[in-house]
């Protein structure tokens, strides 16, 4: 319900909590787009756009740099791969632990080159029943993380991170969009909780992701 007085502004960000104290605070908005599309499509006004940000945690056993990034999905996979850069580029030359977590919407198709992004996600999940839960090899953010020494095996667990909320949207098929990539942490028992409530009703259209991580 998107123009009830609740949700009239459509106010629209990331956060991080943390039951210790938040460092160094920052914000990068994603240079892809602002997700003005969306309230054109699906009259969701979203003001704030895509954006990640950035705060440091200090532990007992060292400082942790905490990112939550969200990408654009209406653009190329090269596009996500490229904002992915541009947050690396942002951390700048620290060599310190780090994760980064969030929705990366990695689709591994460029909806804005086709008329029914949904047809072609059908066709393509036909072909290859893998490749929406295991987008790697079609999503070159990947890559761009693994060159800056961020690892994502241990960190995520096999399955859809989507859910189809109560209206029917995401359509299937669908896929891992939401991940957790570390640097010199060790991660342990990941795991993907469902987004519903003690009654069973959607809560989002994504699932929780959840790691244990220990500085290296």
């Amino acid at each position: 319900q998107p123009w009830n007085d609740f949700n009239l502004a459509g106010l629209h960000g990331n956060a991080i909590i943390s039951r210790f104290p938040l460092r160094q605070p920052k914000l990068l908005r994603d240079p892809i787009s602002d997700g003005s599309w969306w309230h054109r499509r699906f009259h969701e006004a979203r003001l704030g756009g895509r954006m990640s940000i950035s705060v440091d945690i200090q532990m007992q056993s060292g400082p942790v740099t905490c990112i939550a990034a969200h990408l654009e999905n209406n653009c190329a996979p090269d596009d996500r791969a490229r904002a992915i850069e541009t947050l690396l580029d942002w951390l700048g030359d620290s060599d310190q632990a780090c994760v980064v977590g969030g929705d990366f919407n990695t689709s591994t198709i460029d909806p804005t080159e086709v008329d029914d992004p949904f047809r072609l996600r059908t066709r393509l999940g036909a072909e290859d029943p893998e490749r929406f839960v295991h987008p790697q090899a079609f999503e070159p953010l990947f890559e761009v993380f693994a060159d800056a020494n961020f690892h994502w095996g241990t960190a995520n667990a096999t399955g859809v991170t989507q859910r189809p909320r109560e209206r029917g949207y995401p359509k299937p098929p669908l896929g891992h969009i939401d991940w957790l990539f570390t640097r010199h942490l060790q991660a342990t028992a990941p795991r993907i909780v469902s987004a519903v409530d003690d009654q069973g009703l959607t809560i989002s259209d994504h699932e929780l992701i959840i790691a244990t991580l220990t500085i290296n």
